[in-house]
């Protein structure tokens, strides 16, 4: 049958990919620009965090899911500001917009009720959309590869002590089309 099908149509199939990167973090450094972040390809969302990269390899005395905190952060798309304002902490210990712009972006209602909020400043990652119908982590559509430019502009409570890294890890949406002649094309 499958045979059949490939004489009158290609199969297609959506994957996913997902793209992991570090970048370092200078020792002292109380803010980051990170330029092209992506080269020219854009993913449909990614999610930022800093972490030690002590903790990776044979260290175990620290935890890589452990993730150190931002005072602010900005986005630009193509040189334009993806958020309205800077999302940034308030005061020492206030996240609200930080867990707030985490929830809006990644596409979560904020009911008071999710547990993660008294441990954002803990875990604090954040999430960010780019998908083209705002969908953040409950796309429903494929958000096929665009080009573009994307910076990230971080800065820090406190200067960065040696060792630190901002991760990167980035989803797109691929097409993979295989023809009757068996050649495999990824879109």
């Amino acid at each position: 049958i499958i045979e059949q099908r490939l004489k009158k149509e290609n199969a297609i199939y959506h994957t996913d990919k997902s793209v992991l990167s570090f970048h370092s973090i200078p020792e002292g450094a109380a803010d980051l620009t990170v330029s092209s972040i992506f080269g020219s390809t854009l993913p449909h969302s990614f999610l930022i965090g800093v972490q030690d990269r002590a903790s990776f390899g044979k260290t175990r005395s620290k935890n890589a899911f452990s993730l150190h905190p931002l005072k602010s952060l900005q986005v630009y798309v193509n040189g334009r500001e993806h958020f309205p304002r800077n999302v940034e902490r308030i005061g020492n210990d206030d996240y609200t917009y930080m867990w707030d712009a985490f929830l809006n972006q990644s596409g979560y209602i904020n009911s008071g009720d999710n547990l993660l909020q008294h441990y954002y400043g803990a875990y604090p990652a954040q999430f960010i959309d780019l998908s083209q119908d705002a969908s953040g982590g409950n796309q429903k559509a494929l958000n096929l590869q665009r080009s573009g430019t994307v910076r990230l502009q971080l800065e820090f409570p406190e200067a960065a002590p040696a060792g630190r890294v901002l991760m990167v890890l980035a989803w797109y949406d691929e097409i993979i089309e295989v023809t009757n002649d068996r050649q495999v094309i990824v879109i």
